[in-house]
């Protein structure tokens, strides 16, 4: 049972920019357009594995959709978008935060994968280096999905806690098959939907997920693998008082 000071303490973990329901809205709008922007890779990679759009900058359509989700997911990241003034209080708050550091590794990641794609496809690496590239990312970004940190009250945790598991888990299967897929002479057909069928299922979750109602609100960071530390309302501090 955590001490009425550590609850005090604990309930005045946000971040200094956003109230709880901000978070909330800005937390699902990024989700939905990172869902839109590898759904859409998913989609062309689907119709490459029957053989079309593989010839010309066609090619490259996929490889640079992710390239443009990991950038974006970077740029709102670590662009101070609150203004100058306010510049060292977000880097602060994704630097120091468990959960923002998360989505920097898988940001960065996702533009390594995407620029790996490109230069493999280009001539530029060499094609059997680069095809293992992604494979290798959507596995790791699938694990850190499933081990996701989060934040708020104990319902919320776990109710993000086991929508982030599932996206997770479809992350890391199909980067079983995309890495199946390229250790194979020649990519595509059935592999290579296969996989994109699994990024397609996770984009999908991406965009109908909301943050539960207490996520971000007044809590403590909790970890993937489940509550640690006393995660209370700031309504129910009040009663407490």
């Amino acid at each position: 049972m955590a001490s009425h000071s550590e609850i005090l303490r604990t309930s005045m973990q946000l971040t200094p920019l956003h109230s709880a329901e901000e978070l909330r809205q800005i937390s699902n709008l990024a989700h939905g357009i990172e869902g839109i922007v590898l759904g859409l890779a998913a989609l062309i990679a689907i119709v490459q594995a029957t053989g079309r759009l593989n010839t010309g900058r066609a090619r490259y359509l996929w490889p640079a959709l992710i390239l443009l989700a990991g950038a974006g997911l970077l740029f709102y990241l670590v662009v101070p978008h609150h203004g100058l003034a306010r510049a060292r209080a977000q880097w602060e708050f994704v630097f120091g935060d468990p959960q923002q550091r998360q989505h920097l590794v898988i940001a960065a990641l996702i533009i390594l994968a995407g620029l790996a794609e490109v230069l493999a496809r280009s001539g530029r690496l060499e094609a059997h280096v680069g095809s293992l590239v992604w494979p290798a990312v959507l596995l790791i970004v699938g694990v850190l999905f499933v081990i996701h940190q989060q934040h708020g009250t104990s319902a919320a945790v776990m109710r993000a806690m086991l929508v982030h598991r599932w996206l997770g888990s479809l992350l890391v299967a199909a980067g079983a098959l995309a890495g199946i897929d390229a250790m194979r002479s020649r990519r595509g057909g059935a592999m290579t939907a296969g996989w994109a069928v699994m990024l397609l299922l996770a984009s999908l979750l991406l965009i109908v997920y909301r943050e539960p109602e207490g996520a971000y609100h007044g809590a403590m960071p909790t970890r993937g693998s489940g509550p640690t530390r006393a995660q209370v309302s700031n309504d129910e501090l009040h009663e407490m008082r």
